[in-house]
């Protein structure tokens, strides 16, 4: 099953605290977090950080994460100085949260099967929260790019923690044509719905210039808002816009942009709702002007900086140094921008990286190879042995636990064989 969004739980009582060992074991839980001034208040020591019994407490849920491989943080704090004096002045280092679950057991945890609020009214972190405290992280993040349900469960499933629904991508797999403006934005929104239902990881959302002025730019936000989309990115281009790697760009004024960005801003609902500010004034006006526009935009509003096409290690170098908000790095393969390592793009100061088309074009080689094959030999016993197994593709798109819920609410069970 893939893993849900990130689970942070608190312990705020004596009777949640004695079951500390089975809560952090128990798969889904992702963070542990320390219920201070109620769990004191528990204890009978209301707001007595430093009484012996407080300290062991907190010994006992921090060893107990650290057991079971999760995250520890503090909640719950009126006055999160003197907590943190107190936790630092024994070893500890925590981070201050607002926004938790509180079980008193084990039991108390029933997974959904999407991504979301928990069923049992639980409060599961939203993914836009999940993407913001990662992109807040000094590491990269990865961000594979997909164009549909299916590729975004298999990112899920090899342990990316965010995608990408490409835009290009996106015109390939709905209209079987290039990024060059055609899709509406109802129809990016829908296809990024469906994604996000389906990878249960932050998705970040391709949302090309917003589909007109300030106006529709805030009823897009909005719509992918609703739509479980973690972040977008809006661009400088004129509309119809063109892939970024295209040739032939024109732009709207930056004045333009920069309210686009500002409505964007006002329209969230969620403040954790990343708005990714992307300029393409590189081929079009030269690297100075695309920094003074990135400049305007963060100044604007935007969350994160996207500075598109660059062609050199020493350009891209100045991105993440210069504007005071995480930048994102766009490997798009054509040729233009370097095409450097995970590990070369971090160095570099970058926070989140995007591959936006590599999961497509493999998809197009392997469709060429297996048609290919049955064309020229009238079988595909050869194929067989390179392809995704039966079972695999089932248990990616999750049919036995269709069938547990169809048994579960007295449905006829799927019946499948192996031609299915």
């Amino acid at each position: 099953m893939n893993k849900p969004l990130m689970l942070t739980v608190m312990i705020e009582s004596e009777e949640g605290l004695a079951n500390i060992e089975e809560i952090a074991a128990t798969e889904g839980v992702d963070v542990i977090s320390v219920g201070t001034s109620d769990l004191t208040g528990s204890m009978g020591v209301n707001g007595d950080f430093s009484h012996p019994r407080v300290t062991e407490a907190w010994q006992k849920i921090a060893a107990a994460a650290k057991r079971h491989g999760k995250g520890l943080r503090l909640g719950g704090v009126k006055k999160p100085d003197s907590v943190l004096i107190r936790t630092n002045s024994i070893g500890w280092n925590f981070v201050v949260e607002r926004k938790y679950s509180t079980l008193k057991s084990a039991k108390d945890l029933r997974p959904p099967l999407h991504g979301g609020s928990r069923a049992d009214g639980g409060e599961m972190e939203r993914a836009t929260t999940r993407l913001r405290s990662i992109v807040a992280r000094s590491k990269l993040t990865m961000a594979p790019g997909v164009a549909d349900a299916m590729a975004a469960r298999v990112v899920a499933k090899e342990g990316y923690e965010a995608l990408y629904m490409t835009g290009s991508g996106t015109a390939a797999v709905r209209i079987g044509l290039p990024d060059v403006g055609l899709l509406t934005m109802t129809e990016m929104v829908d296809n990024a719905e469906r994604i996000a239902d389906a990878a249960e990881i932050p998705l970040i959302a391709d949302a090309d210039t917003g589909y007109g002025n300030p106006l529709n730019v805030m009823r897009t936000v909005r719509a992918y808002e609703r739509a479980g989309v973690a972040a977008i990115h809006i661009e400088d281009q004129e509309w119809p816009k063109r892939c970024g790697h295209f040739a032939g760009k024109a732009l709207i004024p930056a004045e333009e942009m920069e309210n686009k960005i500002k409505a964007a801003v006002d329209a969230r609902h969620d403040s954790d709702f990343m708005i990714i500010a992307r300029t393409d004034a590189y081929s079009v006006e030269g690297y100075d002007a695309a920094l003074e526009r990135a400049a305007r935009y963060v100044e604007a509003g935007a969350d994160v900086i996207f500075v598109e096409e660059l062609r050199t290690v020493e350009q891209l170098a100045q991105v993440p140094q210069r504007f005071g908000v995480p930048a994102l790095y766009n490997m798009g393969g054509s040729g233009k921008t370097p095409f450097l390592t995970a590990a070369e793009i971090e160095a570099l100061g970058f926070r989140l990286v995007i591959y936006p088309n590599f999961i497509m074009r493999a998809a197009i080689a392997a469709m060429q190879n297996v048609l290919r094959e049955l064309k020229s030999t009238g079988s595909l016993e050869e194929v067989l042995k390179n392809i995704s197994g039966y079972d695999e593709r089932h248990e990616l798109l999750k049919l036995p636990e269709m069938i547990e819920l169809q048994r579960k609410y007295g449905i006829s069970a799927v019946r499948y064989g192996k031609g299915s």
